[in-house]
């Protein structure tokens, strides 16, 4: 597929607006800095990493870490996951913005999976969430979802 040549215009991302909703008297729309919209926005944590033992050994070592993480500040929703065949692990986590997924990444929480001797090949990353293409595919990330 080819996309048109218009999608990727830089001069459309120097500023985002919002449409006023309520009577004002404001006559031009909201502007708000990209850095800060970036900031307010749904946040995918992303973790991968090696297996040193048996998923059924990884499942009952990681069962009481559920609910420090279900606790975890500004978390909507984490996938656990896991694949038998290649001993790997990890976990996909979306935070409600960027603030509270980089807390997590630098949090003791990951600290202390991260330093399990178990687990090797040790990767985590954060991603902005493209919200207006993931609601067209049906990407659980409002509240409500």
């Amino acid at each position: 597929m080819r996309l048109p040549s218009s999608v990727f215009r830089p001069e459309k991302a120097d500023h985002v607006r919002f449409a006023v909703l309520s009577v004002s008297t404001r006559t031009q729309p909201y502007t708000m800095e990209p850095e800060r919209v970036a900031a307010m926005a749904p946040t995918i944590v992303q973790i991968h990493f090696k297996l040193e033992m048996s998923s059924r050994e990884y499942q009952q070592a990681i069962a009481p870490l559920a609910q420090p993480v279900a606790d975890v500040a500004g978390l909507q929703w984490k996938i656990w996951l896991l694949n038998e065949a290649t001993h790997e692990a990890g976990g996909i986590l979306l935070f409600e913005d960027r603030d509270s997924g980089a807390a997590f990444l630098s949090g003791p929480l990951l600290a202390q999976i991260r330093s399990a001797p178990c687990i090797s090949n040790f990767c985590a990353a954060q991603f902005e969430v493209i919200s207006t293409l993931s609601a067209i595919t049906h990407g659980p990330i409002s509240k409500g979802d």
